[in-house]
Order: C-alpha cells, then structure tokens, then sequence
C-alpha cells in the first residue's frame, strides 16, 4: 500500500538551530506581526494543488514539530504563516516534491519515510542551482 493514503501526510520538519535551545526561544526578540499571506494555486503533473499559509496552531503545524505537509487525498499544501519568504520558497519546494511522488506514483513503491524526506531535502535544496543553470540556458538561448 501507498505511505500517501486518504489519512497521511508529509511534514516538512522543523530543523533545530544548532545554537539554541528550548529555553533560548522564550528569549529571543518579539516577531514582527506579518501581514497575512494570501492563500495560492499551483499545478503539479497537471493537477492543481491549493497552497494554504496556516497558523501555527493548525493541524499541529509549529517551529518546533513541521513547517508544511502536504496532503494526498485531497491534495493541498499547508506552510506555516510565520515564516520569512525564503523559508516559505523552501518549505513549498520541499512540500511540491512530496506531491510530485506522490500523483506520479513513485512514493506507493515503498518509499521508507527516511528515502522520501531525504529525496524532497535534496530537491529543496539543490533547486536554487537548478533554476541558476534554467536562467543561464535561457539567457545563452535569448543571445542566439
């Protein structure tokens, strides 16, 4: 069976800042209230995904557990509303990865938890280079 079925999602967890620690949040300085980020459309493999920016309190989404999930069935995309707008860029490519293996069905041949996580962290990471060489490549084709 599929780890992606009507019930499960995929979180992108929060990643610990090596410096700190749980007492050292209490004493960090008062974010700044963000306008709200207003909710989005995109398309993945031809289907439409609503992207949705959430509070911390929903679905249990926080700085501390997960930045985004994505859900299967229905697709969509929560992300935290409190994050600055690279780590939203991030937190999307990462939650647009799980989508991508999940409608084309590579995440249902036994993908581990671990494998699935790892390949959407690579993707998020490496598409700042990929669309760096995108840009090059249009530019080389635009002086020709």
């Amino acid at each position: 069976p599929s780890r992606l079925s009507k019930s499960n999602t995929c979180r992108m967890p929060s990643s610990p800042s090596p410096t700190s620690s749980k007492a050292d949040n209490h004493m960090k300085q008062p974010k700044i209230k963000k306008l709200p980020r207003p909710d989005l459309t995109v398309s993945m493999l031809g289907q439409k995904i609503p992207v949705k920016f959430v509070s911390p309190t929903k679905n249990g989404l926080s700085e501390e557990t997960a930045l985004g999930e994505f859900t299967n069935v229905p697709p969509g995309i929560e992300i935290l509303d409190t994050l600055d707008n690279a780590s939203r860029r991030r937190v999307l490519i990462h939650e647009l990865t799980h989508a991508a293996l999940a409608l084309s069905g590579i995440a249902s041949y036994h993908l581990t938890e671990t494998v699935e996580e790892s390949i959407c962290t690579v993707m998020e990471i490496a598409f700042g280079d990929i669309y760096e060489a995108l840009q090059k490549l249009d530019k080389n084709d635009n002086s020709n």
